[in-house]
């Protein structure tokens, strides 16, 4: 422990002090304080739980993106054992802007957008009737613009932070969920952006549709082979299809 005195010095300290409030009995936020000398100082740990392939999670996605393009994080819920709030904090590196958010509200409940697109930006979602426990994983989706500067083959990261007592079910009981970080990697390309425009959205499902229907003039400006087993079929259709439907699939 490092102690600053009033002269402004410090000094490691090893012993004579005390701390309380942590426990790894259990996953979550704890809130340890530390006394010495009369003087009270307080910080915050997180205990995780042991992960395995049942353990609920929430996870930003990593994409692809240009220079100054518009890219979509997606934030998902996987193994939701059923929450009735959630409150997240999403920070985003510094050479990334939020324009948008949009959440999935097919899950229903009531949803509180930010009321600033400044990173952090604070996604809030609450149902008072029952808990969710939806089949589609996805929660929100983040529209993303890459700074025109970023360096290519940099990876710019998103994460993902939340305090214990905002995810609970609607028994009011607390919900533990792995944070799953992601980010954006700044390539020369973008996945998924058929037309080249800086933008995945249907019309490069529509642009590659009429390629592999052989329509002239129908080039593609990135690879087609969005899921990456060497072809471009109908496969590619497929997954860039379920990839703009919201499913937790990935492009290439």
């Amino acid at each position: 422990m490092k102690a600053t005195y009033s002269d402004n010095s410090t000094r490691t300290i090893t012993s004579g002090f005390t701390t309380s409030g942590f426990s790894s009995d259990s996953p979550g936020t704890k809130t340890v304080t530390v006394n010495y000398q009369g003087k009270t100082a307080k910080f915050e740990v997180t205990v995780k739980a042991k992960s395995d392939s049942n353990t609920p999670k929430v996870v930003a996605t990593t994409v692809n993106g240009k220079p100054g393009s518009l890219v979509q994080v997606k934030i998902m819920l996987e193994k939701n054992p059923g929450i009735a709030s959630l409150k997240l904090l999403v920070t985003l590196d510094p050479q990334l802007t939020a324009e948008s958010v949009v959440y999935n509200e097919s899950i229903g409940g009531m949803f509180m957008q930010p009321q600033t697109m400044k990173s952090p930006l604070i996604l809030n979602w609450f149902n008072g009737a029952a808990d969710l426990k939806e089949a589609n994983p996805l929660f929100a989706t983040l529209n993303i613009r890459i700074s025109g500067s970023a360096k290519t083959g940099s990876t710019l990261p998103i994460t993902i932070s939340y305090e214990q007592n905002n995810v609970y079910n609607i028994r009011e009981e607390d919900v533990y969920l792995e944070v799953v970080n992601g980010g954006v990697k700044v390539a020369e390309y973008m996945s998924g952006d058929m037309n080249g425009d800086n933008v995945v959205d249907n019309k490069d499902l529509t642009r590659l549709f009429q390629y592999l229907s052989s329509y002239s003039g129908a080039d593609l400006a990135v690879s087609g082979d969005v899921n990456k087993d060497g072809k471009v079929d109908n496969k590619d259709l497929t997954r860039l299809f379920q990839y703009l439907s919201g499913w937790q699939v990935q492009i290439y």
